[in-house]
């Protein structure tokens, strides 16, 4: 039986620079209110872009996306609801901001690149994004042993 634990993704666009202090002051905003809303997830920033899996209660999630949407400092332009998931991937996790090293060191800034691509687009089927992103979110999940931040 499935709780009541929902999962979303999103990429979208930045509308200003983003440099690394302000992805960090950034990212430390996110973790204080994923901690108040008891949501986790992990943020990645590459080529000017933004991709965010974010999952807690259904409520709490959604509504901290229509928040996301209406940030004048980026622009969404897809959005992946995963629905109702058996169990928090990123328990522990109020929030992880994975810088490009990371995704290097888990050989993944070549994924996030084409879920970039393809999430631009509305020729990749919907099952395959999902599938792409699921990859992603458990080869990320392999990185909760190493430093995290909460």
């Amino acid at each position: 039986m499935l709780n009541d634990i929902y999962a979303l993704s999103y990429i979208s666009i930045a509308l200003e620079e983003f440099d690394e202090p302000k992805l960090k002051a950034l990212a430390q905003h996110a973790i204080q209110k994923n901690k108040r809303l008891d949501i986790s997830g992990y943020l990645c920033f590459m080529h000017n872009m933004f991709f965010q899996y974010l999952e807690g209660s259904k409520t709490e999630v959604v509504d901290l996306m229509n928040e996301i949407e209406m940030d004048i400092r980026h622009q969404v332009i897809n959005l992946i609801h995963f629905g109702s998931i058996k169990e928090r991937k990123f328990l522990g996790w109020s929030m992880r901001y994975l810088d490009d090293g990371e995704l290097s060191s888990i050989h993944l800034e070549d994924m996030l690149n084409w879920i970039f691509t393809s999430m631009q687009t509305e020729d990749i089927p919907l099952a395959l994004l999902k599938e792409k992103v699921h990859i992603m979110v458990d080869q990320i999940k392999t990185l909760r042993g190493n430093k995290t931040i909460n």
